[in-house]
Order: structure tokens, then sequence, then C-alpha cells
């Protein structure tokens, strides 16, 4: 996985920007990706600015424990298609 770049290069790949580089002149000056001074972009217009935000993390231990029923109904489909494999 990457590191995140910092603010500051952030903030300087943006104030070219704001300057009158486009988003390709500007990613090439300082060796970033376009779609990452477009990404700097959006958020610094919808946020404010373009902290960092967090990295990695396990998505799935936020959501609430399978209710048993849905468990018991994935068992049951994985159970019903290993035996129509074999």
């Amino acid at each position: 996985m990457s590191k995140a770049l910092s603010v500051d290069l952030r903030m300087r790949v943006l104030a070219a920007v704001d300057g009158g580089a486009s988003h390709r002149e500007a990613a090439e000056r300082f060796g970033v990706s376009a779609a990452s001074v477009s990404r700097w972009r959006n958020l610094q217009i919808r946020q404010g600015n373009v902290r960092l935000g967090p990295l990695g993390g396990d998505l799935m231990g936020d959501l609430p424990a399978l209710p048993m029923a849905l468990r018991t109904a994935r068992l049951e489909s994985s159970t019903r298609c290993q035996q129509s494999a074999t």
C-alpha cells in the first residue's frame, strides 16, 4: 500500500493549479498523478481542506454481527453449492 503524500505537497500542487496550471501540468511538475490532483481539488472544494484521511483498516469491523437467520441461510446456500459441485 502506498503512503499518503503530505498536506504541504498537496497545498503546493493546488497553489500551482490556482495559479493557472492544469491538473496535468501541476502533476508533472510535482511528480504526482493527475488523478491525485483532481481528488485533492475536489477535497478542497467539498471540505475546505486537503487533510489526510484514514488509511487502511478493517472495513467490516464497524458492521454489526449478522443476524442468526442470515448466517444460517448463507451456510445452507454454501453447503448446497458445494454439494452440487461434487
